[in-house]
C-alpha cells in the first residue's frame, strides 16, 4: 500500500502544509490578474452609468428643442386644434371650416361569404391599384389569393398607401328573374314594378324597392326604409291623388322577402299611409370588400384596374356589354376616367377649405402645417358658418421647465463623471482614471456653453454655471492628549459649479425677442446633441468594446494559469509522494540491517 502525501508517515513533515503554502505563493500572480479584472469590470459598470445620463441629457435636447416659447389655443377645439412653434408670431386669428379634407373609401358589391372566390374561372388575372399619381400596386390573383379575403390580405401587405377589409355587412337578399316583380294596380290600371337583379342589404333593397315602384307608375311618390333592428320593410305612398293596391298572394317570391302577409288586399292609401312587414324577415349574410385611400385629398382618388381577359390588357367599356351582369374580377373595377364603375363610392376623396382671417385655403390634408410662419393647426370638423378664433401667446414658465431639466440633466452628467474619475477613498483606485473618452466627452460638452450661437452667449439669456457650496461630513483620526487614536468628525466645505438658469435674465431676452431667444436654444440643442449622440452611439460603446476585449485577454491568462498551477500541484505531490516512499524505502533498510549487525554480534560470544 502506497504512503499517502499528508500524513508525513516515513519524513514526519506536514507536506501538506508545504504544498498549501507553495501553491499559495503560486496563486498570488493570479490573484493580481483576478484584481485587474474586477477593475476592468468596474470600467465598464461605471462607462455604462455615464452611458445611461448622457442618454438623459439627449432626452431634454429633444424636450427643449419641440418646446416652443409660444402657445398657440382654439376658442373650439371640437372643430380645430392649434400648435404653434418657435417663429409664430403672438396675436390673434379667425377661422372657419368650410370642409374637411378625406380620404377616399370604396365598397364593392354583395359576396355571399369572405372566402367567396373572385375570380370566374381559374385563370390567373391581374388587378392594378393606384391612388392618385402613387406607385402603383400589381397583383396576380390566383389560386393564391382568389377569395375575398385572401386578396384583401395580399393588397394590404403591399403597403402602398392602400388599406382594405372584408365587411360583414349583415342580412343580404338576391333579386333575380322568378322574385323581383311587385304587380299593382292604381285603381285605373294594373303595373309590374321590375327590380334590378343583384343582392342587396336591406336598406339597398328597400330604395330599389322605391325606385322600381316610381319608375312603373311614372311618379316619385313612393318611399321605402328598412329597419335593421326589427327587420322590417317600410312602403309609403304620398301620392295625394290614387290610392296603391298590391296584387300579390301567398305564393309571392317578393311578398315572402318583404314580409308581407296577403291573405287580404294589401291598400296603400293616398297621402301618405304604408305598408310595414308583417313579420321580420331575415336574408342571407353577405360581405363587402372596402378599399379606402391613406392619403387624403381630391386628387388622392383610387384607380382599381382589371385585366380580365387575362391578354395584359384593361377592362374597357364595351356597348355591347351595356345592361349585363359582371361578374368576376371586374366586380372591383373602378376607373371613373374609362366610364368603369364597378366598385360604390362610400366617402369621397376632398380637399380641406378653410377661411383664414377671411382668406380661402386649401390643404389636402386636415393637419395643416406652417398655416402662417410657426403656426400648424388640426382640422377636426366643419365649423358650419361658425368662426373660431385662435390665440397665440408666450408660454415662457413652460420653456423654463424644459431648461431646468436639461440643467438637472447636465449637472447630473458632470457629477457623476467627477465622481467616477476620483478616488473614492484613499489609496483605493481610480475607476475612471485615465481614461480619455471620459475626459474628452466632459471637455467637449463644456465647450459648448463658450460658444455663442445667433451671435448670442448662453450666458446672456442666463443659462450659465453659478458657484454652489456644498458641506459635507468626515471622519477623521486624531490622537488624544494620552497618544491614543480617536475619530473626529470634520465638516468640510465643498465648492463646485453647476448649470443653472437665471430668469430675470432669461425672462428679459424672451420680451425682446422670443424668436432669437428660441432659435439659439434650438441650435445649442442640436450641437449638444450632436456629440451626445457621437459619445453615445460609437466613443463610449467602442472603448467599452476595447475593455470587454482586455477581459476576454485577461480570462484568458487566468484560465492558463489555472492550468499551470493544477499541473504544478500535482508535480509537488508526486515529488513529496516520491521522497516518503524513499524514506520509507531507506527506513526498512535501515531496520533491516539494524537486525541482521546485531544478530552477529551474539553469535560471536559463543
Amino acid at each position: 500500500m502506497g504512503i499517502q502525501v499528508g500524513t508525513g508517515l516515513a519524513s514526519g513533515i506536514d507536506t501538506n502544509s508545504i504544498i498549501e503554502q507553495l501553491m499559495k505563493s503560486e496563486k498570488r500572480p493570479v490573484e493580481k490578474i483576478l484584481g485587474q479584472k474586477k477593475f476592468l469590470q468596474a470600467k465598464i459598470s461605471s462607462y455604462g452609468n455615464i452611458l445611461n445620463t448622457m442618454t438623459a441629457l439627449k432626452k431634454t435636447t429633444s424636450a427643449l428643442t419641440s418646446t416652443s416659447l409660444l402657445t398657440a389655443s382654439s376658442a373650439d377645439e371640437d372643430i380645430v386644434k392649434a400648435n404653434a412653434e418657435n417663429g409664430a408670431t403672438p396675436g390673434s386669428h379667425t377661422i372657419k371650416v368650410n370642409s374637411i379634407a378625406s380620404s377616399q373609401s370604396l365598397y364593392s358589391g354583395i359576396f355571399t361569404s369572405a372566402n367567396a372566390q373572385v375570380l370566374e374561372g381559374d385563370k390567373p388575372q391581374k388587378l392594378t391599384i393606384q391612388v392618385g399619381q402613387g406607385d402603383k400596386l400589381q397583383l396576380t390573383v390566383d389560386k393564391t389569393n382568389n377569395t375575398l379575403s385572401g386578396l384583401s390580405k395580399a393588397i394590404n401587405d403591399a403597403k402602398v398607401g392602400i388599406k382594405t377589409m372584408v365587411v360583414n355587412v349583415g342580412d343580404v337578399y338576391t333579386i333575380n328573374g322568378s322574385n323581383g316583380e311587385i304587380d299593382f294596380s292604381d285603381g285605373t290600371e294594373n303595373k309590374t314594378a321590375a327590380l334590378k337583379e343583384g343582392s342587396y342589404t336591406g336598406e339597398d333593397l328597400a330604395k330599389e324597392v322605391a325606385r322600381a315602384l316610381n319608375e312603373a307608375n311614372g311618379t316619385d311618390k313612393f318611399e321605402a326604409s328598412y329597419d335593421a333592428t326589427s327587420r322590417r320593410f317600410k312602403i309609403f305612398n304620398y301620392d295625394d291623388k290614387k290610392d296603391i293596391t298590391f296584387q300579390m298572394d301567398e305564393e309571392t317570391p317578393m311578398a315572402k322577402i318583404l314580409g308581407l302577409k296577403t291573405n287580404e288586399e294589401i291598400v296603400l292609401k293616398k297621402g301618405g299611409a304604408g305598408v310595414m312587414s308583417d313579420f321580420p324577415v331575415k336574408g342571407l349574410e353577405g360581405f363587402r370588400l372596402v378599399v379606402s385611400a391613406d392619403a387624403q385629398g381630391a386628387l388622392n382618388t383610387i384607380t382599381i384596374k382589371v385585366d380580365d381577359k387575362g391578354d395584359g390588357k384593361d377592362e374597357e367599356i364595351d356597348k355591347e356589354d351595356e345592361g349585363t351582369e359582371i361578374t368576376g374580377l371586374s366586380r372591383l373595377a373602378y376607373d371613373p376616367t374609362a366610364g368603369i364603375k364597378h366598385m360604390s363610392v362610400a366617402i369621397e376623396a376632398k380637399d380641406a377649405e378653410i377661411e383664414f382671417d377671411g382668406y380661402k385655403v386649401t390643404r389636402d390634408s386636415n393637419k395643416i402645417k406652417n398655416l402662417s410662419d410657426g403656426l400648424s393647426i388640426e382640422l377636426v370638423a366643419e365649423s358650419e358658418g361658425k368662426t373660431v378664433s385662435l390665440n397665440i401667446n408666450k408660454d415662457i414658465k413652460k420653456m423654463e421647465e424644459s431648461i431646468a431639466a436639461f440643467a438637472e440633466a447636465y449637472n447630473t452628467v458632470m457629477e457623476l463623471s467627477t465622481e467616477l474619475s476620483m478616488a473614492p477613498e484613499p489609496g483605493a483606485q481610480v475607476i475612471l482614471g485615465g481614461e480619455t473618452t471620459v475626459s474628452s466627452a466632459m471637455s467637449t460638452i463644456k465647450g459648448i456653453f463658450s460658444r455663442t450661437f445667433d451671435g448670442k452667449a448662453l450666458a446672456s439669456l442666463g443659462l450659465r454655471h453659478q458657484k454652489n457650496t456644498e458641506f459635507k461630513s468626515m471622519m477623521q483620526k486624531k490622537k488624544d492628549e494620552k497618544g491614543q487614536e480617536q475619530q473626529e468628525e470634520l465638516n468640510v466645505s465643498h465648492v463646485k459649479f453647476v448649470l443653472g438658469l437665471d430668469t430675470k435674465l432669461f425672462d428679459k431676452a424672451v420680451n425682446e425677442d422670443p424668436k432669437i431667444v428660441s432659435k439659439v436654444f434650438e441650435d445649442m440643442s442640436k450641437a449638444l446633441g450632436d456629440v451626445v449622440d457621437d459619445y453615445t452611439q460609437r466613443k463610449i460603446p467602442l472603448r467599452k468594446d476595447g475593455l470587454t476585449k482586455e477581459i476576454k485577454r485577461v480570462d484568458d491568462k487566468v484560465q492558463r494559469s489555472a492550468t499551470r498551477l493544477t499541473k504544478l500541484e500535482s508535480d509537488y505531490r508526486g515529488k513529496f509522494s516520491r521522497l516518503e516512499q524513499s524514506l520509507s524505502k531507506l527506513q526498512h533498510e535501515g531496520d533491516y540491517l539494524n537486525q541482521a549487525l546485531g544478530g552477529d554480534k551474539g553469535g560471536g560470544k559463543k
